[in-house]
């Protein structure tokens, strides 16, 4: 009967060790040719014709590299499903013979875990970790503390047992190897739970919708410098503003800046490590959206509304319908 207790335990051990552990990186795929979607190219945004004359001679070869991008998963979690539309940051696998200044060769970079990373490092913005998995954690204690309690007991009884031939008693013995089982359920559940839970939006933020519905205001990725442009809507935390009360607006731990504290009209606007510079203070005045560095307002280049158009910023009085929006 002790050997089965002590394998009951020893199962239960094995069983939180047994819960799975965070993805890692996937290993190195073979060498390709691939090149990353650039803000803009000649002062246009970039699109899959004009790659394609510049790096495979032709225009008309834009279906090929359409068709080796369609459906695969980007850096920012969207997918290349409209050969019109492109994002900066995106990555293009091109064809063998693909030359020029931009194309790069090496393994195919997937999703970044990079910017998984950056997310969690952001803690000002975010929600604490602890305050949606604080029952996780408790859930794993609970676990813990019972698997040990019944390996208490069990060496306990193994040191009362009556006679050498005897063992610990039957029932007992059932009843340990049985909470011993529960603790490793438990305690399974809990690693698991902690391991795959997904990474907490931004406390009291939302998105900043532009003039079209499916538009939203995008850090391009979640670091110092990062420009701001349009992409679809997804609400992802790069999408996620928090209006403070400071008179910053902020994403991903970092503060939307005008870059370099500029003052001309068409300077980028960006997302960069909060300072208190006054670049960094905009409000809202009704559906327009102010720096107070110079009164002058969010604007978008070219005034395209359009994916891929980069954040700017220009007189008020020229924005015209180009307005911006916080859902309620």
């Amino acid at each position: 009967m002790v050997r089965r207790l002590l394998l009951a335990l020893a199962f239960a051990a094995l069983a939180v060790l047994a819960a799975p552990a965070p993805a890692g990186a996937a290993p190195s795929a073979a060498p390709v040719k691939f090149y990353v979607v650039r803000d803009s190219f000649d002062g246009q945004p970039e699109y899959l014709f004009e790659i394609a004359e510049r790096f495979l001679g032709s225009g008309d070869r834009n279906d090929e590299i359409f068709q080796l991008n369609k459906g695969r998963l980007q850096p920012d979690g969207l997918r290349l499903t409209d050969p019109g539309t492109l994002l900066p940051g995106w990555v293009l696998r091109l064809p063998a013979d693909a030359k020029g200044a931009g194309v790069r060769t090496g393994p195919l970079p997937g999703p970044s875990a990079g910017i998984t990373s950056a997310f969690a490092a952001q803690a000002p913005v975010l929600l604490p970790r602890g305050s949606g998995e604080r029952w996780k954690w408790a859930l794993l204690a609970t676990g813990g503390v019972l698997l040990l309690g019944c390996t208490a007991v069990a060496w306990w009884l193994w040191l009362r047992r009556p006679a050498p031939d005897r063992g610990i008693a039957r029932r007992p013995a059932r009843a340990i190897a049985a909470v011993a089982a529960l603790a490793a359920v438990i305690m399974a559940a809990g690693a698991t739970l902690l391991l795959t839970a997904d990474p907490p939006p931004p406390a009291y933020a939302s998105t900043i919708v532009a003039a079209d519905p499916t538009l939203c205001l995008t850090a391009n990725a979640a670091s110092d410098g990062a420009p701001l442009s349009l992409r679809p809507c997804t609400g992802g935390l790069t999408q996620q503003w928090q209006v403070t009360g400071d008179g910053t607006i902020r994403s991903a731990g970092h503060c939307m800046d005008v870059a370099d504290a500029k003052e001309a009209m068409g300077t980028p606007v960006q997302i960069a490590f909060c300072n208190g510079n006054p670049a960094q203070q905009f409000r809202f005045d009704g559906d327009k959206l102010v720096t107070l560095l110079t009164g002058a307002c969010v604007d978008v280049r070219g005034g395209r509304v359009v994916a891929g158009v980069a954040a700017i910023v220009q007189p008020c009085a020229s924005l015209g319908d180009r307005t911006w929006r916080r859902p309620s």
